[in-house]
């Protein structure tokens, strides 16, 4: 190969040429190497690239004329020297700005490499020119053309591929080609001089074109620039036509899927398809070249938005609408060459849904489904937190147990869709009376718990529990039915009343059982010894179950006479021995009943076994039997009462049901229902205790009764207060005119005796008249009875001493159903 050249160059010294081609290689790479060492410094990068150049031009030089000329000594003129270095360094920086300031295109390649190939030639025909002045040095300018053809076309593509990123063993191409290049400008230029017998001719006529190397080169350099121009806009052309159809393609890929995709590159956005415009409702051509903080929201960086998604996994994050507002994605990326630059393109998947699903399922786990109150998971975490916020700040707050009063009743005599909306109405009321800091939940059926925190005092939680109170006592209508309701509060304090979750439960749990037994629809805060007395209660509840069997529950009979004395009636009163404890106050264990609900069949056993021994009486005195909300209300106590008159086959006016206007408070036209249920049987309806409730005369107007019961408390003030006369006197007189008996329990003076025989009562009940007896004096009381009537003297029966129940026994009215301190007389 070496004598090749030697021969088609006429060198005389070819064993340099080795070392010459090494020296352009080294000099191509160092010189590339620092083309693209300083990515952002183009002046630095281009002056070390022209400067690596131009010396390895000039070593590659001298050993091209010590080839060629052996015996030539290397000797330019200074300025000769400056101008060719000149030359060189503007070249090669020419070339670099215009390969890297520019676009990326085989044009831009194909002139930078021109360029190069222009400067490379200049600097060596001018250092020839001044090495052999005063002499003139003739060329053949077709080869200096084709010098320049191919040293510009192997700059062109060295440069051309020294922007493209290479992997493996085309990094060195470049290399390669630009050293080859600058080994053939060379010694192409060297070898384009006309032998030495043209120099005289050519030195005779400096005139000649052929004895300017500049103009040569320029002339060479303007045809080879055409050429390659024209090509490389050829290539660009085509290259543009086929990435236009690229970019059709994949724009049409892009926006058939259903993901946002976004191309960003150095923080801005190069190009984006349809569907995210669509999800930001944005234009997607007005986001090319806008920074990509536009679609952010001012919390999240740019720049860490963009590391994040280059993720492995998606990583959900956020973007900022056309509307400012914030919608939930998740993206991923990774890193690409969009259109030769360096870029990341981002996939955008919209997850609106599935956080507002996941929200949801949140929601629900900690919420209950009805109400959308916090349910017991969320009630425990607040209280853990409100515990340990307490315990570091020193402050106390208050817990709440709301249960709904009959709840059980209304929602099996109304349906579950009524106890359903009754449930909703609770749950509104609460939250509305509760402030921000304050917190509701629903831990089950019908109970509610709420905390109060920061607590000023114990008035704050009593005022709040009023509140609650006050808003529940709101009647409402449910299947077209008006409904009353209360509710039952017990309050515990942190930390008087305990120091973790357990106790305030604990404790909270045992004052809504007190405020139960105080006749339901109260508030009250725990006291100490409470724990004791609902011990007692959770007992007496748990072997008050097995009563009815082990013959514990026993009726006794108190009689009702007309002022005359006749006999006219005994009320079934329950009582229960209790094995160990002995005789249980009604007002005790009748509660207890009520609220485990076993009031129900223990009503049903009452009745039933009323019935039998009033079948069994010589005589046709009526039995009457107390009957409560609940039982009133059950589902089958229509039933229940028809069964116990057919089996008993006692007539049914002989029967008398006792309701008290509690009983129609809770639930006004479900009680009417059932009364005229009640009435179409036969038997008669009292009412009882009237004048204690809220509304007496309404429920004259709205319900039939056969009788009314005036509470002892009137009763035992006519011997000392002229109001209550008064009162019992217009009591009376009003039912007399609505057509109805009256009964007044309580009598226990004489004093008041006459005073109801004066007022025109119709029937008389009370210790002075006659005890609760058990069955077994019935038969002697009535046999007395007819004796009297017999004589036409009933008045001895008035007063006499008939009961065996102990003094401090409860009086009239101590029944299975009214549990109240008048009626009981405790």
């Amino acid at each position: 190969m070496t004598q090749l050249l030697a021969q088609i160059l006429h060198l005389k010294d070819p064993a340099s040429l080795p070392l010459l081609l090494v020296v352009c290689l080294v000099g191509a790479a160092a010189s590339l190497l620092a083309l693209k060492s300083t990515r952002r410094a183009l002046l630095l990068s281009n002056l070390g690239f022209a400067s690596i150049l131009t010396l390895a031009l000039w070593i590659g030089t001298h050993l091209g004329l010590q080839a060629m000329f052996p015996k030539l000594v290397l000797d330019v003129p200074a300025r000769w020297l400056a101008g060719s270095l000149v030359f060189s360094l503007v070249g090669a920086s020419a070339s670099g700005t215009v390969l890297r300031g520019g676009q990326h295109s085989a044009r831009n390649a194909m002139l930078a490499g021109s360029i190069l190939a222009c400067g490379i030639s200049c600097m060596i025909l001018t250092a020839l020119a001044g090495l052999v002045r005063p002499f003139a040095l003739a060329y053949d300018l077709r080869s200096v053309l084709l010098v320049m053809l191919i040293g510009s076309t192997l700059c062109c593509f060295s440069l051309w591929e020294a922007t493209r990123p290479l992997a493996g063993v085309r990094r060195v191409l470049p290399c390669l080609l630009l050293g080859l290049a600058i080994f053939v400008l060379i010694l192409g230029s060297l070898g384009s001089i006309l032998p030495f017998e043209q120099w005289m001719t050519a030195a005779l006529r400096p005139d000649q074109i052929a004895t300017m190397p500049v103009a040569i080169v320029a002339g060479a350099e303007a045809i080879v620039v055409l050429l390659l121009s024209l090509t490389g806009s050829l290539i660009d052309n085509r290259a543009a036509a086929r990435d236009r159809r690229e970019a059709d393609r994949l724009r049409q890929l892009a926006d058939s899927t259903f993901e946002g995709i976004l191309v960003v590159s150095r923080g801005r956005i190069l190009d984006a398809n349809r569907a995210l415009g669509a999800l930001l409702g944005i234009d997607i051509a007005t986001l090319r070249e806008q920074p990509i903080s536009r679609l952010l929201p001012d919390s999240i960086d740019p720049a860490t938005w963009q590391q994040a998604a280059n993720e492995l996994s998606p990583v959900a994050t956020s973007l900022r609408s056309s509307n400012d507002t914030t919608i939930p994605v998740e993206i991923l990326g990774r890193n690409i060459v969009y259109g030769h630059i360096d870029a990341q393109v981002i996939a955008v998947r919209d997850i609106r849904e599935r956080t507002e699903s996941e929200a949801r399922i949140r929601f629900l786990a900690e919420h209950d489904a009805l109400t959308g109150l916090p349910n017991r998971r969320l009630f425990n975490e607040k209280l853990q937190s409100s515990l340990t916020g307490a315990a570091v700040s020193g402050t106390r707050f208050a817990l709440f147990r709301l249960d709904l009063d009959s709840f059980k009743t209304i929602n099996d005599t109304l349906g579950h869709n009524a106890g359903d909306e009754l449930l909703s109405h609770v749950a509104r009321t609460l939250r509305a009376c509760v402030g921000s800091s304050d917190f509701i939940a629903r831990i089950g059926g019908d109970e509610f718990v709420a905390l109060r925190a920061p607590l000023s005092d114990t008035k704050d939680a009593l005022d709040l529990a009023q509140q609650f109170l006050g808003g529940l006592a709101e009647p409402l209508i449910l299947n077209q039915k008006r409904v009353q309701i209360s509710t039952s509060i017990g309050v515990s304090i942190y930390p008087v009343h305990g120091m973790d979750a357990e106790s305030l439960l604990s404790t909270a749990d045992i004052a809504l059982y007190r405020a139960k037994s105080n006749g339901r629809g109260r508030v009250c805060v725990f006291e100490v010894g409470m724990n004791a007395e609902q011990d007692r209660c959770r007992e007496l509840e748990r072997e008050l179950h097995g009563a009815i069997a082990a013959g514990g529950l026993s009726l006794l009979f108190q009689p009702l006479f007309r002022p005359d004395g006749d006999l006219v009636c005994f009320e079934a009163l329950l009582r229960w021995t209790h094995m160990v404890h002995g005789a249980i106050s009604p007002a005790e264990f009748i509660p207890l009943a009520e609220s485990s609900e076993l009031i129900v069949p223990i009503g049903a056993w009452v009745l039933q076994t009323a019935c039998q021994e009033a079948v069994a009486w010589p005589c046709d005195q009526r039995v009457a039997v107390n009957i409560s909300a609940v039982q009133l209300l059950s589902e089958d106590f229509v039933t229940t009462v028809s069964q116990a008159l057919s089996t008993t086959g006692l007539a049914p006016e002989r029967l008398e049901l006792e309701v008290t206007e509690s009983v129609l408070i809770e639930n006004t036209d479900q009680t009417l229902t059932v009364l005229s249920a009640l009435r179409a049987l036969g038997l008669r309806l009292v009412l009882d205790d009237f004048g204690t409730g809220y509304s007496s005369l309404s429920y004259l107007h709205r319900f039939r009764f056969d009788k009314l019961k005036l509470d002892r408390s009137f009763v035992q003030r006519l011997d000392t207060d002229e109001d209550a006369r008064t009162i019992v006197r217009a009591m009376i007189s009003m039912s007399k005119d609505l057509g109805l008996e009256v009964t007044a329990e309580g009598v226990e003076t004489p004093a008041q005796l006459a005073a109801l025989r004066e007022l025109g009562c119709d029937e008389l009940q009370g210790f002075l008249l006659g005890r609760p007896m058990p069955k077994s004096r019935i038969r002697m009381l009535i046999m007395r009875h007819h004796t009297a009537r017999a004589a036409d003297d009933l008045t001895p029966l008035l007063v006499m001493e008939t009961g065996d129940e102990a003094p401090d026994a409860p009086a009239d009215g101590a029944n299975s159903v009214d549990h109240t301190p008048q009626a009981l007389g405790v």
